[in-house]
This record gives C-alpha cells, sequence and structure tokens, in this order.
C-alpha cells in the first residue's frame, strides 16, 4: 500500500508511473502491478523469478548452496520456529 500512497501523492498515473522491483522487490512489483493495474504505464523486474514458489525452489537449490554451513543452519533454524523478525533472519 505505501507504492500507492506515493503514486497518489506524487500525481503518477497510467500515462507515466514506471514500477521498477529488483531482487525481493520484484516480486512485491508484480504483487502491486497486479493489484493497480490500472495505474501503472510499465513494470521492470531484475533479477527475480516471476513466482515465490519458484524462488523458494532456486534458493534451495542454488543459493544455499554458496551459504557458509553455519549461516544456513541458523536460517533454517529460525525459519523451522517461524521466527522471521528475528534480526539474524
Amino acid at each position: 500500500e505505501e507504492v500507492e500512497q506515493v503514486r497518489k501523492a506524487i500525481g503518477a498515473d497510467s500515462t507515466n508511473f514506471y514500477v521498477l522491483g529488483n531482487s525481493w522487490g520484484g516480486i512485491l512489483a508484480m504483487e502491486y502491478a497486479l493489484k493497480y493495474q490500472q495505474h501503472i504505464k510499465g513494470l521492470l523486474v531484475s533479477n527475480m523469478v516471476s513466482s515465490a514458489p519458484e524462488y523458494g525452489k532456486y534458493a534451495d537449490e542454488v543459493l544455499a548452496k554458496q551459504m557458509k554451513p553455519e549461516v544456513l543452519q541458523t536460517i533454517r533454524a529460525i525459519e523451522a520456529k517461524k521466527d522471521f523478525s528475528n534480526p539474524k533472519y
């Protein structure tokens, strides 16, 4: 909703408002575009897959292998507890 508030505040509309999302922001940009497509001229997504489940798969199969084992262990423990507000996460 913050993006929509900013769009309204600057007076942007479907003739001049582009949304750009990079990495995780790409998912957020896609969610915004689906909800408010009548207000945007275009959507640009960089460095992100087009679905959260696919990103989860990519994170497990590619990113996790690049992490230090102790860091990955901490992440997995936090996820198991659903402690997503943990600063280490």
